[in-house]
């Protein structure tokens, strides 16, 4: 169970470091900001990889699933 709490930081930590770089970068922000497609499209890819690992978590290897989990995260 320990290993599972180690991947949870891993995450946090990757979301962490996404985010100061966006924060710190105004063409970063810039290209979030300045169209809604782009900022809801986003939003839309983290709800689809929601929706992916959900439904094929049984069928996907473990480092396929770790993957898909930073991806989610750092998006």
């Amino acid at each position: 169970m320990g290993c599972v709490y180690l991947w949870m930081t891993g995450g946090l930590l990757s979301t962490a470091v996404v985010a100061m770089v966006a924060a710190s970068n105004a063409e970063i922000q810039q290209t979030l900001f300045s169209s809604n497609l782009t900022f809801f499209g986003l939003i839309g890819d983290q709800f689809g990889l929601v929706l992916l690992i959900s439904c094929a978590i049984n069928k996907l290897a473990p480092p396929r699933a770790l993957g898909l989990c930073l991806l989610y995260s750092g998006l």
